[in-house]
């Protein structure tokens, strides 16, 4: 077999797939504080965890891991 294994591309399709999620748990943290859903705290609670996503998936971008072109 020539090239990288099955396994070996979908480990730099990680990034990316963190940045899909990524941007669902903010849209969803901005639907919770809009609609209202769940208490007050449960509400930081998830914005403080969506804040934490947003800037580790800054963290893969400023370390290069999103700009992964396979060849």
């Amino acid at each position: 077999m020539v090239g990288a294994s099955l396994i070996f591309l979908l480990i730099f399709l990680l990034p990316w797939m963190i940045l899909g999620l990524t941007l669902v748990l903010l849209a969803m943290a901005v639907l919770s504080w809009i609609k209202g859903y769940w208490g007050t705290v449960r509400r930081v609670y998830y914005s403080i965890n969506a804040l934490a996503a947003v800037l580790f998936t800054a963290a893969l971008l400023q370390a290069g891991f999103m700009w992964v072109v396979f060849g």
